[in-house]
């Protein structure tokens, strides 16, 4: 738990470092009801029809391609034949969160694969501050 604790910390000042000393979510937020998410300071906008969701463990889960090609980063996903699960490489890399965490992992509605935001992050190696208290996750290179 201390060992999660402090890796949480570096995450945060990392991306404070990286967004030139200031949170990545600071200049990001939008309706409280909302979740969310943003790129050095500024808004990803998500469809109507696929918007970010928390899962019933607490985990935040994205549409990971529309996420995928405004935060530039090399994503692929192939729908399997059952329409509820999805195979998902991230820089050519296999991708199972589930793996890595207590995240549900990769699933599907209405036809977008989606995943763990944070378990993304860590694959795409991108810096990711959190703040529950506002709903806002930034990303920070």
């Amino acid at each position: 738990m201390r060992a999660a604790a402090a890796w949480v910390l570096l995450l945060v000042i990392a991306g404070a470092v990286a967004a030139g000393c200031s949170r990545p979510t600071t200049a990001c937020r939008g309706p409280a009801e909302e979740i969310n998410i943003c790129m050095n300071g500024r808004r990803i906008e998500f469809t109507e029809r696929y918007l970010p969701h928390r899962h019933e463990s607490g985990s935040l889960y994205v549409p990971v391609e529309p996420l995928a090609r405004q935060l530039r980063i090399d994503v692929r996903t192939v729908i399997r034949g059952d329409g509820q699960s999805a195979i998902v490489t991230v820089g050519g890399r296999p991708f199972d969160p589930a793996m890595a965490s207590t995240a549900k992992g990769v699933h599907v509605h209405d036809g977008q694969v989606y995943v763990p935001l944070r378990e993304l992050a860590a694959a795409a190696r991108l810096q990711l501050d959190m703040d529950a208290e506002t709903g806002t996750a930034g990303f920070a290179r």
